[in-house]
């Protein structure tokens, strides 16, 4: 019966995760347009792309670890990590024995990687005598919100196994710790959890967890011997260090510290690098998140989140001592009650465990009271034997009753979860403008773009980029955004190329001889900078949709006033798809505008805004314009064969080269030349020297 019970507890969650995730693919198949690019999905995260490339040249025999990466960070350039990183591995082997594209592979290798929690999972918590807290803390994160959608179909992320390898290295030194009778046995455990957390940083290199497991470890080692460690215990720890490879270990103090100082304290600051804006402000994902909130991306409610601390709380006090195995990541998971929402998919395991807890508790109360009932004396066996059998039947039938109902309310309260369809992270289209810089762009060019494609940029265009997400949080974003923010045509030219001359290199030089930030700015506005001798490679920059939401956020940046540490707010709006009822009349979304009178009417709240212009872009690129007063917002419909895009907007913004140059498409010839105009999804412009 534990068997058969150990098996419904993981296949329940193992169906059900893998359900909430496949049947997008219905979703995308039936509108292939947005979700495929020529039978090639788009993936559903920026890191992805990362993580193909490397794949993907890998096995093409490009990849040279150690060395420097050609098209990252240019032109201070980084390395090719070492080794090639694990999940870059499996998917292009995966892809090169079924002849595809790693985009293809993803749509079923993560949702079956995300599923695997549940085995170690289930098998820790079975092995202390808490079974049910496994099935449901298994349960809870396949559908967590919080965990879903960083694991769904083409999402090709390490998440898709962060949480599986932390609960498999703790399982195997549970049973290593308890394993007292065979020693032999307590060595392969040992050398297991060893392969395990091994692997584990070779998928995702934090050492910091691995030191922090370890310190686990050693505690629950020493109150289970009671200060006494047995010579197979210290024979054990070597082997677990040994194969999880020591260098990991000496590495986790420093990554310990630079994580403290990245996730707690950084993400508070409103800036760093001596006053340059903190992108980390500016990420959705390392944004706090208010307790009502963050409940219900973890678990659905805040009534099971604060229910589960109980459980978890009656865990703790019975089962202390094998729970330090697993302090570490439930103190990762504590973490966005205080700080950023990032690592909340670590707390939803915790919520399920902290319920299923509970559950295991009524579960041995309604035990404890069968088996004080009398027993029944059938004459053929022992009453003991026939009171043993009937308490595991008991046992069973009230667990799984118990995990189901547990199960299905959390189902309930989850139940958004499966009509959740995964989004690709842009228009389908915007695959054949990153592809097609192969074809518009020089072999060792240089793209100047938001650090959000530089990914794609790499991977699809193979070209060098400025800034990646792996490198966002630098000075150079800063940069970008004032690029795209500055009004003048000659100021965005001199600081692309002032960044292509110093680099982070320089800029960081400057700053350790005291010069300012905003002095940094100033020069590089003015071409201080820049050296055309030393750059060799020709420089485009690079427009796509994916900017139309984030144009407010980019601007705050390029307008970053050093002095009073913010920047411009509210100055830029995307009204969406458009449509004109009449002659005088145009909708966009829940905006209506009267080109009559000049005016922008909010149809939800009611507002009107007045129009200091209205601008008209043909698919041509021709442009009508009609002035209506002296002040007021500037309202502009941009035309293609896609349709219609409403943009509203200060004076600020309109005179912004991101709007000029990418919605207008009105660009200076003395500095830009334009390469390729596939609007809305991609604008190419070569720099000019």
């Amino acid at each position: 019966m534990t068997k058969i019970r150990t098996f419904l507890f993981i296949i329940i969650p193992v169906v059900v995760g893998l359900y909430t995730r496949l049947d997008d693919i219905k979703a995308w198949e039936a509108n292939k347009f947005y979700h495929f690019y020529q039978n090639r999905p788009v993936f559903t995260g920026n890191d992805s792309y990362f993580f193909a490339r490397y794949g993907k040249e890998y096995f093409e025999g490009k990849y040279k670890a150690g060395e420097t990466d050609p098209l990252r960070e240019v032109p201070d350039f980084t390395t090719y990590p070492e080794p090639v990183p694990l999940l870059s591995l499996i998917s292009g082997f995966f892809a090169k024995v079924q002849g595809t594209y790693i985009e293809n592979v993803s749509v079923w290798l993560v949702p079956v990687l995300a599923v695997l929690l549940a085995f170690p999972l289930v098998f820790f918590f079975n092995r202390i005598g808490y079974p049910v807290a496994g099935g449901v803390g298994a349960f809870l994160t396949v559908i967590s919100v919080s965990y879903l959608p960083r694991t769904t179909i083409a999402r090709l992320d390490t998440d898709s196994l962060n949480i599986f390898f932390p609960f498999l290295v703790a399982t195997f030194l549970l049973l290593f710790v308890k394993e007292e009778k065979n020693e032999k046995l307590k060595y392969i455990y040992a050398f297991f959890a060893g392969i395990s957390a091994y692997l584990y940083m070779w998928w995702y290199f934090k050492p910091s967890l691995l030191l922090a497991v370890t310190g686990g470890l050693i505690v629950f080692l020493l109150i289970e011997r009671k200060l006494k460690l047995k010579k197979e215990d210290l024979i054990g720890l070597g082997i677990f260090i040994l194969f999880a490879n020591p260098m990991n270990f000496y590495t986790g103090i420093q990554d310990a510290l630079g994580q403290v100082k990245k996730y707690i304290f950084e993400t508070s600051q409103k800036a760093v690098e001596g006053g340059f804006p903190n992108i980390q402000h500016f990420v959705t994902e390392l944004s706090h998140y208010e307790f009502n909130k963050l409940s219900k991306v973890i678990a659905g409610s805040e009534y099971i989140v604060i229910i589960s601390f109980i459980g978890l709380g009656i865990l703790f006090l019975r089962r202390w001592k094998p729970m330090f195995l697993l302090l570490p990541f439930l103190a990762l998971g504590l973490i966005p009650l205080i700080g950023p929402m990032r690592f909340a998919m670590y707390l939803a395991p915790f919520v399920g465990i902290g319920i299923g807890a509970i559950g295991d508790e009524i579960v041995r109360f309604i035990s404890n009271r069968k088996s004080q009932e009398p027993p029944t004396d059938n004459g053929s066996y022992s009453e003991e034997a026939i009171e043993e059998n009937k308490s595991k039947k008991v046992e069973f039938v009230s667990s799984l009753a118990v995990f189901l109902v547990i199960i299905g309310l959390i189902a309930y309260m989850n139940k958004i979860v499966f009509a959740f369809v995964a989004k690709p992270k842009y228009p389908a289209p915007l695959t054949g403008d990153f592809l097609a810089l192969k074809e518009k762009t020089e072999k060792n060019s240089w793209i100047w773009t938001w650090w959000s494609e530089g990914y794609m940029v790499e991977y699809l265009g193979e070209r060098a980029t400025f800034v990646d997400p792996g490198s966002q949080f630098t000075p150079k974003t800063y940069f970008g955004g004032l690029t795209y923010s500055t009004s003048s045509p000659e100021i965005a030219r001199n600081v692309i190329f002032s960044i292509a001359t110093i680099g982070l290199k320089g800029i960081n030089e400057e700053l350790s001889k005291g010069v300012s930030p905003e002095t940094i700015k100033k020069k590089a506005e003015k071409g201080e900078y820049i050296d055309f001798s030393k750059i060799k490679n020709p420089i485009y920059w690079l427009f796509t949709i994916r900017s139309v939401k984030a144009f407010d956020s980019i601007n705050k940046i390029g307008t970053w006033n050093f002095k009073m540490q913010n920047g411009l707010e509210g100055q830029y709006m995307y009204l969406g798809m458009c449509k004109s009822l009449n002659q005088h009349t145009i909708v966009c979304s829940r905006w209506v505008v009267d080109t009559r009178e000049g005016v922008v009417k909010d149809r939800v709240t009611g507002r009107q805004y007045p129009v200091k212009r209205i601008s008209l872009v043909d698919p041509d690129r021709s442009i009508r314009t009609r002035k209506y007063r002296d002040s007021g917002v500037y309202f502009e419909v941009a035309s293609s064969k896609y349709g219609h895009f409403g943009f509203m907007m200060q004076e600020q913004a309109y005179k912004s080269m991101y709007n000029q140059m990418y919605i207008l498409r009105n660009y200076d010839n003395r500095y830009f030349e334009l390469v390729h105009d596939h609007f809305p999804f991609a604008v190419l412009y070569k720099v000019k020297e």
